[in-house]
C-alpha cells in the first residue's frame, strides 16, 4: 500500500461503515475518529476539513456519502466500500430518521421505502466511480460482512497488506451475529454496543499485561 494514501471506508447511511471500522479497530488497523462509530465531523456530509483529512494518511477514516463532501482531486486514496440490499438500507434509514424524529413516528410521515431504495439505487455508481479516481475500491457487501466477517477480514486484509490488518481472526470476531435485515427495534443496536464494550475491556487487559 502507497504510504500516501489515504484509506476511507465509505458508502451510504446504515450501510455497514460502523461495523467495518468495528473489525478494522479490533484487528489492529489504525483507525481515526471517536468509537464505537468512529465518525468524526471533519469528514462528513456538508464537511471536509483538508489538512485533517491529510494528516490522517495511514489511518481509516470512515466517509459517509462522499458525494456530498469535496476533498481536492490530489489526495489519492484505498476505499473500502460498503453496500447493503436498498430496501434494507432504506428501512434502517427511516427508522433511524423516526427515532431522531419523533413527530414523524406518530404522523407516520416521511419518505416510503420504495422511495428511498430507489434513490440509493441511483445514486450509487457516481460516489463509486469518483474514488476509483482517487485509487482502488474494494466494495464489501453487508451481507457478506456479518455471513463471513473472517473471510471478508481476510479480504480486505489483501486489499490494505498484511501489515495494515495484523489480526484478521480477532477483527472478524467483533463482528455482531446477526442477518442483514433491518430489525423493527434497536436489539442490534443495543447488543452491538454490549459486544463493543466486551472487546474494549479485552484489549484494555491485554494491553495492561
Amino acid at each position: 500500500m502507497n504510504e500516501a494514501d489515504n484509506i476511507f471506508v465509505a458508502g451510504f447511511g446504515r450501510c455497514g461503515t460502523t461495523a467495518m471500522m468495528q473489525l478494522l479497530w479490533a484487528g489492529g488497523a489504525p483507525v481515526a475518529g471517536p468509537a464505537p462509530a468512529f465518525e468524526d465531523c471533519r469528514l462528513g456530509p456538508g464537511t471536509t476539513d483538508v489538512a485533517w483529512v491529510r494528516a490522517q494518511r495511514g489511518r481509516v477514516l470512515k466517509w459517509i456519502d462522499p458525494s456530498r463532501s469535496r476533498l481536492p482531486v490530489d489526495i489519492t486514496s484505498r476505499t473500502i466500500w460498503l453496500d447493503r440490499a436498498p430496501k434494507d438500507q432504506a428501512r434502517s434509514q427511516i427508522k433511524m430518521l423516526r427515532m431522531l424524529t419523533p413527530d414523524m413516528a406518530s404522523i407516520g410521515g416521511g419518505p416510503s421505502v420504495s422511495a428511498f431504495a430507489r434513490s440509493l439505487k441511483r445514486d450509487r455508481a457516481p460516489p463509486i466511480a469518483a474514488l476509483r479516481k482517487r485509487g482502488p475500491v474494494l466494495v464489501v457487501t453487508f451481507k457478506e460482512l456479518l455471513a463471513q466477517p473472517l473471510a471478508t477480514a481476510l479480504r480486505v486484509r489483501r486489499f490494505l497488506g498484511p501489515e495494515f490488518l495484523p489480526d484478521p481472526v480477532r477483527g472478524a470476531k467483533a463482528i455482531l451475529n446477526r442477518g442483514p435485515e433491518c430489525q423493527p427495534d434497536l436489539w442490534v443496536e443495543q447488543s452491538t454496543s454490549i459486544a463493543w464494550k466486551a472487546c474494549e475491556a479485552v484489549k484494555e487487559q491485554e494491553a495492561e499485561l
